[in-house]
């Protein structure tokens, strides 16, 4: 039975702060008029803000769950690959959003490199927990 190390804790921390700022990001651009029509934040909009919280909250509950306990530890592998899922769907909204003129390039690419980072640290971690 292996307890998670110092270092596991703050990666998966690292993880959960870097989604949290997407989360963050996701926010401020769709709080701005200037970026979704109005009838689209009613739409896309808040199908891109339900599921950035959506991952938020998913990662920072897996990183409570305990790895020395295995239903614990089945669980949070499950909802990594949920959010890793997640995570290229909320990438191809924002594909979406560029696509229809709802955004420009640069938000686009600010939020597309949010969303890579949080997919980069959450496959590491993933990847890391399939070796124990």
């Amino acid at each position: 039975m292996k307890v998670e190390s110092e270092r596991d804790i703050h990666e998966n921390f690292r993880t959960g702060n870097a989604a949290k700022d997407l989360n963050d990001y996701t926010h401020i651009v769709l709080k701005s008029k200037n970026n979704f029509p109005k009838a689209e934040r009613y739409l896309l909009a808040k199908d891109i803000q339900i599921l950035s919280n959506k991952i938020e909250d998913r990662l920072w509950y897996a990183n409570d769950l305990r790895l020395d306990i295995p239903e614990e530890s089945a669980l949070r592998m499950k909802i990594q690959r949920e959010t890793l899922f997640d995570l290229k769907a909320l990438q191809r909204m924002v594909e979406r959003a560029l696509r229809w003129e709802y955004i420009n390039y640069h938000i686009c690419e600010t939020w597309t490199r949010h969303i890579i980072a949080v997919s980069s640290m959450l496959y590491n971690w993933y990847r890391k927990e399939l070796k124990k």
